[in-house]
């Protein structure tokens, strides 16, 4: 999927204020149980294997209502600038938008999510502290293939190599400083019963609270993997997919969302920071624009999920939608009138 970047400069000079909203999908088959009311109503997911399961169509929509409302903001300075972020998931996309140098020039970086920590209608958390820096990576183990009957003996299991590897890595001791976590999603091998397995993939993450403890876990599974391919006589390549960092939320530009907040009807709460519970690529962008001197911030909007974020029954209340958009195109103008 291709990203977008559009910019609606308004008639005298002033800060550029940029908006993120991610765009994917994950690939979840969705539910087509009648309790899932997007099932029951018609409009879950029409591409099988596919589905918005966190949210992002959510921020992708408030993100075309700040589009349409752009002429109208109570704005007469500076730039508004929307990016349409690809591969979120994954932390694959975030690092190829700030390459292209469009956070060289913003002031004011906000992007957020709906739910998350945040599950109650009405609610605003401010900005995020705590994301986990994580790496994502795949394991493509070659072994050699061999008929399983007459002559197992001249085969390299890349299968129960990989099965090895998946146990092993779940069992690589936390860290005393900080979080880890490490997570083989999905396994891939062989080709039929009778044949000797010649080639495994894992997809694999690890995460950690900071840099030096996503490190840590880096390292041991690659030392886990390096150790296991040797016993079993296989290759093994590591070949890193995605990665994110830690993030911190500006205090100045937490108080804006705070200020922008508490003037909507639609605000029942406002909350100044929560631990993010997860990694998020939009850290990359956050680090480049702080690297400047601008600010960035990560807030949430609350509403109420039918199932958890990543779930094929995952839903949402979409009221919580015109309190995003209303949220953000408050604190753009505010932003935009310095």
């Amino acid at each position: 999927m291709t990203g977008i970047v559009a910019d609606w400069n308004f008639p005298n000079p002033g800060p550029t204020v940029a908006f993120r909203f991610d765009l994917d999908a994950l690939p979840i088959q969705e539910s087509a149980a009648d309790s899932h009311r997007p099932a029951r109503e018609g409009f879950a997911s029409s591409n099988p294997g596919v589905m918005h399961a966190c949210g992002h169509d959510a921020h992708s929509a408030v993100g075309m209502a700040l589009a349409q409302w752009a002429p109208h903001l109570n704005s007469n300075s500076g730039t508004l600038r929307l990016i349409f972020q690809p591969a979120e998931e994954g932390c694959r996309g975030a690092q190829s938008l700030v390459s292209r140098g469009i956070f060289e020039e913003v002031d004011y970086l906000v992007g957020g999510h709906i739910g998350c920590a945040a599950r109650e209608i009405g609610l605003v958390v401010c900005g995020c502290r705590g994301f986990l820096a994580t790496t994502k990576f795949d394991v493509i183990l070659e072994g050699v293939a061999a008929h399983a009957g007459a002559t197992p003996q001249k085969g390299r299991n890349a299968l129960l190599a990989a099965a090895a590897m998946a146990v092993q890595l779940h069992a690589i001791p936390r860290h005393g400083d900080g979080d880890t976590r490490i997570n083989v999603g999905t396994l891939h091998a062989g080709a039929g019963r009778n044949i000797i397995a010649d080639r495994a993939v894992l997809e694999v993450e690890v995460r950690g609270t900071t840099s030096a403890l996503n490190d840590y876990m880096m390292g041991e599974a690659r030392r886990i993997i390096d150790s296991i391919a040797t016993m079993y006589g296989v290759t093994a390549t590591v070949q890193v997919v995605g990665a994110a960092g830690g993030a911190t939320s500006d205090a100045g530009l937490k108080e804006i969302v705070r200020e922008a907040a508490v003037q909507l009807p639609e605000t029942r709460e406002v909350v100044d920071s929560v631990d993010a519970q997860g990694s998020e690529d939009m850290t990359f962008m956050m680090d480049a624009v702080q690297a400047h001197g601008g600010q960035a911030t990560y807030l949430l909007v609350g509403t109420q999920l039918a199932a958890g974020h990543h779930n094929p029954s995952f839903d949402f209340d979409e009221s919580c939608l015109w309190h995003l958009a209303q949220l953000y195109a408050a604190i753009a103008s505010t932003l935009l009138n310095p």
